[in-house]
C-alpha cells in the first residue's frame, strides 16, 4: 500500500465516530450532508487513482477552534486524510 496524498484537518470531533466507524447516532441529518459534503472531494481523489480514503486521528485529546474543517466553531481533533493506493 502506497500513499498518494495526505491532507492534515482538524476535523469536528462529534463527527469522528460517523467517520471512522459509520456510527451515525447523536447526528442529526443536517450533520451527515455537511459531513458527506465535506469528505466528497477526498473520495473524489481516491476514485481518480483507484484508492481510497483512510482517516488518522494525530491527537488524542481535542482542542476548540473557530475554524474547523467544516461546520460551526466546535472541538476538533487534527487528523489525516490519507489516499492510499
Amino acid at each position: 500500500m502506497k500513499t498518494h496524498e495526505t491532507f492534515k484537518e482538524d476535523i469536528p470531533d462529534y463527527s469522528l465516530p460517523y467517520l471512522i466507524n459509520a456510527d451515525s447516532s447523536g447526528l442529526s441529518p443536517e450533520d451527515i450532508i455537511a459531513i458527506d459534503d465535506y469528505m466528497q472531494n477526498f473520495y473524489i481523489i481516491a476514485d481518480e487513482v483507484n484508492g481510497f480514503v483512510v482517516i488518522s486521528t494525530l491527537e488524542d485529546e481535542s482542542h476548540f477552534t473557530s475554524h474547523p474543517a467544516f461546520g460551526l466553531a466546535c472541538n476538533v481533533i487534527t487528523c489525516n486524510i490519507s489516499i492510499l493506493i
